[in-house]
Parts: structure tokens; sequence; C-alpha cells
């Protein structure tokens, strides 16, 4: 009996959407005219077929098309070099901005030979068109980068910067009630006023040739921010008041002659999370041990140490977190935080750096290492680790922990998932942990009551080492989750881009 193998035009509806779904945009439009059943179950689905946008502006009416095929659900659009029909574009997405929940226009200056820089017109082209109401944009970012034109310099040939662009008082019309994430990279200046952003709270600036207002206008333009992250590279003027805006998170690319002065601008020590570099002529730590003054105060510390830069991680009792990255080799926290210091998490790469030795940890009873990638130990002598002989390498003396209870091996989370998309996994065996251990940490105790390996898997050919091992500690616990990565600066954006990245 001859039987009829099952049509394409039979596949359910649903089957079709899950198959498109994981099709790039031009794929899934050319299986769109396999037949007619395919077309029409494509358009069934706008939400999760036609809802992320991703245009490059090279093909006039393509933005449009696209945009059609999403039937007026909620959208996120990335606009990405769009320089050479940039009006088309633009045109385009005024029409939509009704149902535009996220909007990316990215205009880098770092082009390819056959990309076009902006003019310098093109930033008010872009600003004009965004003049309708947005009443569900969520998020939106504006890189902006105008290209230098050689023919406007000054006496010494360099090219002038062109004069800030002033984003409209009536952007959206006034109307983006939902907007709360903004990102604004290039040579902007701010109204006096900006309806559509009251209730922006979670702001990134980047700012070529800010005015001297800048600081000051971020007081005034977005009254309900929480979360900052501001570059002070190119500032000229600190206002000697306080901000009135009560930040949870403030991160300061402080490149500038006062960086302390940026930070006291924004009362740095009423922020819970704070990331800056260090400050000249003063001690960082200053941000926990000063404003508090308070004694046998109890902080955790995470400190990582790579090639010529460091970040350490300061948390205190409050629940404040103090990250400082670039701090010069040479600094010294002051001797109150080290001797309050209870939990402490230091990279592997610290103790074959050129850092100085720690002080004692008087008070430490959890320290945490998190060591390198899997695919290191599989060369100890290219790249040297704390499980292998280091003899040859000048290191520091054993990190003294008198109170020390529980000690943790781990890979933090970023490194973990490299090394699984590589099939690699860090295994160590009993008898280098138990030489790491005796090597380069001193305790006053007989055992320690825990030693724990995340995302990390024991491996002995020789039973008796874990006996060694146990000898050293009362409880050996092996978790294939990894360590939380400390050393990570807080993504203000809350995962609200995790669609294009």
């Amino acid at each position: 009996m001859h039987v009829r193998a099952p049509r394409i035009t039979a596949v359910p509806s649903e089957l079709v959407c899950a198959i498109l779904e994981h099709l790039q945009f031009k794929d899934r439009l050319r299986a769109t005219h396999t037949c007619r059943k395919w077309r029409t179950s494509a358009s069934e689905y706008p939400s999760v077929l036609w809802s992320y946008i991703v245009s490059r502006g090279r093909v006039p009416g393509a933005l449009s098309g696209q945009l059609s095929r999403s039937q007026g659900v909620p959208v996120s659009v990335l606009l990405t070099h769009p320089t050479r029909f940039l009006l088309d574009a633009m045109l385009t997405i005024g029409e939509h901005l009704h149902h535009i929940r996220a909007l990316i226009i990215d205009t880098p200056d770092d082009l390819a030979a056959d990309e076009q820089a902006l003019g310098p017109a093109d930033p008010y082209l872009i600003l004009h068109h965004l003049r309708l109401p947005a009443p569900l944009l969520e998020l939106l970012e504006l890189t902006i980068e105008v290209g230098e034109d050689p023919s406007d310099s000054d006496d010494s040939g360099e090219p002038r910067p062109h004069s800030p662009d002033v984003i409209p008082s009536d952007i959206f019309g006034g109307h983006a009630p939902r907007l709360t994430h903004l990102a604004l990279t290039g040579n902007f200046d701010f109204p006096e006023r900006c309806d559509a952003f009251q209730n922006v709270s979670h702001l990134v600036l980047f700012l070529k040739s800010p005015p001297i207002t800048a600081i000051e206008a971020i007081d005034i333009v977005f009254p309900g921010l929480e979360h900052l992250l501001f570059d002070a590279s190119n500032c000229d003027y600190v206002p000697p008041e306080h901000t009135s805006l009560r930040l949870k998170s403030l991160s300061v690319v402080d490149d500038y002659d006062d960086p302390l002065g940026v930070l006291r601008h924004f009362r740095y020590e009423t922020v819970p999370n704070v990331v800056s570099g260090p400050f000249d002529n003063a001690d960082w730590s200053i941000a926990f041990t000063e404003p508090r003054n308070r004694e046998n105060a109890d902080y955790d510390v995470h400190l990582t140490a790579e090639e010529w830069s460091a970040r350490w991680v300061v948390s205190d009792d409050a629940g404040r977190l103090r990250t400082v990255f670039f701090a010069p080799e040479d600094e010294l926290v002051c001797p109150a935080l080290w001797e309050n210091i209870t939990s402490f998490s230091i990279n592997e790469t610290f103790f074959y750096s050129d850092w100085d030795t720690l002080p004692p940890l008087p008070r430490v009873a959890r320290l945490t290492l998190f060591l390198n990638r899997a695919l290191s130990y599989d060369h100890p002598f290219d790249k040297p680790n704390i499980f292998h002989d280091l003899d040859q390498i000048d290191r520091p003396e054993a990190l003294a922990c008198p109170q020390l209870r529980v000690l943790s091996f781990g890979l933090g989370s970023t490194e973990h998932y490299t090394d699984l998309r590589q099939n690699v996994r860090l295994v160590l065996a009993p008898e280098d942990v138990s030489n790491c251990i005796t090597s380069y940490v001193k305790y006053s105790a007989l055992k320690l009551d825990e030693v724990a390996f995340h995302a990390v898997e024991l491996l002995t050919l020789v039973p008796s080492q874990l006996c060694i091992l146990f000898d050293l500690v009362d409880t050996v616990l092996v978790d294939d989750a990894p360590l939380l990565d400390v050393y990570r600066t807080v993504d203000i954006w809350h995962g609200k881009r995790s669609a294009f990245v």
C-alpha cells in the first residue's frame, strides 16, 4: 500500500512559528514564501516573530516593511549605521513610535570602509523625528557620533568639536510615561525641562563635550533618577551644592581632576552601591570608614588583581557596596578596614602578581578564592596557578586569617560558562588542594569547618589523598553551580537590553 508523505502545508501553525522563531530575519522572510500556509502562519504570531527588529538602514523601505509585519504589537527596534538612508529610517520610526517599547539608534565612529559617518546636521534630523508621543517606550539608547570635518579645524590643525545637540524639550511630545531607561552617547545638551524624561530611573551618560551645566541638568531634568552611570572625564565644573536625587547606585568614570568632588555632589555616602576609580590624595576606603565613623563594623571585601589593574568590592553591615577599579598597586586600605573584614574574596592571580603581601586579617571567617579558567590548568608552565609548583615565582607569604572557618574554591559565573561552551571542565586533585591550603593560608584552628568547590570537580587515583584532605577539614562540599562573580560592575539596565545582546 502506498503511503503518501504528509505535505508541508499540513504542518500546524504553532510548529511553523517555532521553526521561524529560530531563523534570522532574512531567512525568516524567505521561509514565509514557502507556501500560503506558512505565510499565513507567520502573520498569526507577530509578537513572537516580528517584535524584535534589527536594521542597518541600507535599503529604502526595508525598515517600514519589517515594522508593518508587526501589526502594531509592541516592538523593540535596533537601528545601526543608518547613514545611507537615515531620513527614510527616521520617518519610519516616527510613524511607529506609538508601539515601540525599546529604541536603540547606534551610529558609532568606528565605521567600515563602505560606511559613511554622520554629518553635523544628522543628529538634529534624528532628534527632530522623535517628536510624536511614545506611550509604550521603556528604553531609549542614542549613540550619535558625528564624523570629523578636516576643513573645520583650529590653529593647531585639530578638528573642532561641533556644538552640542540640544535635546528638544518636547521630545516624544512630552509623553513617554513608561520611559525608565535612557542612555546617551555623543555631544548632547539638555533643555531646562523635559516632560518625557520625568520617569527616567536608569541613566547612562557619555558626553564628549558636556556643557558647564551638565551635572546641574542631571538633577533638574531627571527628578526620578535612581541609577546613574556617568562619564565625568570631560566635565569642567562640579556644582558646590549637593544633589537632591536619592540614588540607589552611582558609577562614575572619573578621569577627572576632582573625582571625589563628583562623588560628593551626588552624596556617595548615602548611595547603597557606588562604583568608581581610586581618588587622588585620598584613601578610597574613606567611603566606608569616614562617613559612618564606627568601630568594629563588619565588612566583606572582594579583591581581584589582574595584570596592571585591580578591582576591590567592599560591602559593610549596613548593606552598602563600594567598588573601586584600577587601584594602584601600592595603595593600601586603611587599617580600620582591614581589621574589621569578616569575609574576603580574592582572585588566585593575586598570589603570583607583583602586589605587596596583604596584612593579617584577624576577623576573617570565610575566604573565597576565584580560580582561573579551566583551560589555564592544561599548561601550568604557560600560565602559573596556585595548584602547581611556583618555586620559580616570587610570591607573597601565606595569608594570615587566624579566625578562618570556611574556605571556598571556584570559577566565577563568566569563566564557568565560557568553559562549558568549549566542553572543558576544571578538575583538581585532592593532593594539590591540600598543598594549596597549607601553603597559602594560615589559620588557628586544627581543622577548617568546610572546604567548598564550585563548578570544580575532584579527581584522584589515590584514595589516601582524600584522607589527607579530610585531615585539614571536617566537611567537603562539591557544588556544580559557579560562584557569584562579584567583580562585575552592577548592570543598571537590569537585563532590559538582553533581546539584542
